[in-house]
């Protein structure tokens, strides 16, 4: 049996390995073919840096939450089957190793998925500032574009652990018979399990204050209404609600550390309810902000940052270098004046249908 179950796991490696080896073997030899052999080693690397770090720590967290959700099972066993079927019978070490090999899986999936992002890790890695502030927060533009990415994807990679030790450790206290469901009881749950759960929420919770710190500048970097960036609505309705959001996930966190020393569950609904009435309330007000007091002037209430879109546009492009001057256009033009600049007048397009097309949006949506 353990010879066929070692041929198995062979050919399953193989079946696994062999294509990704011949792939990487491959781009070994075309990328020395351009001389750029350094550079595939420098992304390999990355990749495998950041999903080893990814895996690690997602392992051990996911780990040991679930290995604690096992910890003191009040049933020693599981028995599935019966009647003419022979039970099998699951005991307490059984479950060690199911939960073992389940956060080694979705270590897995979530290293794999972030060593796709090792760019992104680079990227903050060699993070060069522009010497350029935006006017509404004063970061260096280097921040949005290096350390911006890194910081979201951490925190999502976070968020997405703690969720998954959610349910991994509610369902071991389930089978473990310390968080149960009783039609006659109701909710019955043992007080360590509610302090380890409380804990998890806490640190959620955590997770959703720092989403919230990172939305603020990400307002800069996603499209408002006509233009790329932070608008009216934005600057007077959303960045006041994430900022109170931030507030209110830091004192749900509380709560949930505070229910882990008291017997009621009150301070865990307190902390949602605030939580969802300050997301729906600042959703709300923006949608209101948007149609009553933004559309009906939308122009006027727009200009001071359709002024700062296109002055950052002009930095980016280099526009600022360009020297202006004013054409009377009353000079006299000659043939030898066209002859002499015919590789200009040759490029001359009137009436051009995509800028043209461009420019009359643009008119009629302002």
């Amino acid at each position: 049996m353990s010879i066929r179950l070692t041929l198995v796991l062979t050919a399953l490696l193989l079946f696994l390995g062999l294509p990704v080896i011949v792939q990487l073997y491959s781009e070994w030899l075309w990328f020395g073919e351009t001389g750029y052999q350094e550079i595939f080693l420098g992304s390999l690397g990355s990749k495998i840096l950041v999903g080893s770090v990814v895996f690690l720590a997602a392992f051990s967290f996911l780990l040991g939450n679930f290995h604690l959700g096992l910890r003191e099972p009040g049933k020693p066993y599981l028995v599935l089957g019966g009647g003419d079927v022979k039970p099998i019978i699951l005991e307490r070490w059984h479950f060690r190793w199911i939960a073992t090999a389940a956060a080694a899986l979705l270590a897995l999936f979530l290293g794999l998925f972030a060593s796709n992002q090792w760019l992104v890790w680079l990227q903050y890695l060699h993070a060069t500032p522009f010497g350029e502030a935006d006017p509404l927060f004063g970061r260096d533009a280097a921040f949005y574009i290096f350390d911006l990415p890194l910081l979201t994807l951490i925190r999502s990679s976070l968020m997405v652990i703690t969720v998954l030790s959610v349910i991994g450790a509610s369902g071991a206290y389930i089978i473990s018979g310390l968080l149960n469901l009783d039609p006659a009881k109701g909710l019955t749950i043992d007080p360590k399990v509610r302090q380890h759960l409380s804990l998890l929420l806490a640190v959620f919770l955590l997770l959703l204050a720092w989403g919230a710190y990172l939305d603020m500048p990400r307002l800069l970097t996603t499209p408002a209404g006509i233009i790329h960036g932070a608008s009216y609505v934005d600057v007077e309705a959303r960045l006041p609600m994430l900022r109170i959001l931030m507030i209110v996930s830091i004192l749900g966190a509380g709560l949930a550390v505070f229910n882990t020393s008291t017997h009621s569950l009150w301070p865990i609904p307190l902390a949602v309810a605030l939580y969802a009435v300050v997301l729906l309330g600042g959703s709300t007000y923006a949608v209101f902000l948007q149609r009553i007091i933004v559309t009906p002037n939308e122009q006027e209430k727009e200009s001071p940052f359709i002024v700062h879109n296109i002055a950052a546009t002009r930095r980016a492009f280099g526009l600022e270098l360009v020297e202006a001057r004013e054409l009377s256009g009353d000079a006299s033009l000659t043939r030898q004046d066209i002859v002499n600049n015919s590789a200009t007048i040759n490029n001359v397009r009137l009436w051009d249908h995509q800028p043209l097309l461009d420019t009359f949006s643009q008119i009629q949506e302002i």
